[in-house]
């Protein structure tokens, strides 16, 4: 059975990734982008934001009247691993929502030693690096 989304929860996904693509946008300038209205977009940040999903991250420039409040996702949110595998060189890199690399690594491919030993060791890397962020964050 497969499962679908309300319209509700894939609006706020489509205004999770602007919110992503357009660091420290506004609710007005939201607004703008989707063609709802500053009311809607609102109520629809303002669950986000009770969520635990989007923070207020500033006041931007105003010309007249109240400073917009600035928007992104929190970068605590989670985390990204990627993993470029290359014929002689595996780069793992782990980073948060916002794109800032908290984990980087290179090693040696060692193709010849066969498919099995290197997902074997590319597995073992990301494990090494997941272990090592976890422990970094309880300190």
């Amino acid at each position: 059975m497969k499962r679908t989304q309300s319209k509700s929860s894939q609006k706020e996904l489509r205004l999770l990734a602007l919110i992503l693509g357009n660091h420290n946008t506004s609710r007005i300038e939201l607004a703008k982008m989707t063609g709802a209205s500053v009311g809607s977009m609102t109520a629809m940040v303002r669950r986000l934001i009770l969520n635990g999903l989007v923070v207020e991250s500033g006041k931007g420039p105003a010309s007249l009247g109240r400073k917009p409040v600035s928007l992104s996702l929190p970068s605590e949110l989670g985390q990204v691993v990627g993993i470029d595998l290359g014929s002689f060189l595996t780069r793992i890199v782990v980073a948060d929502v916002s794109s800032k690399i908290s984990y980087k690594a290179e090693m040696a491919t060692r193709m010849a030693e066969g498919r099995d030993a290197v997902i074997r060791r590319t597995f073992a890397a990301i494990h090494h690096a997941i272990r090592k962020l976890v422990w970094h964050e309880v300190r």
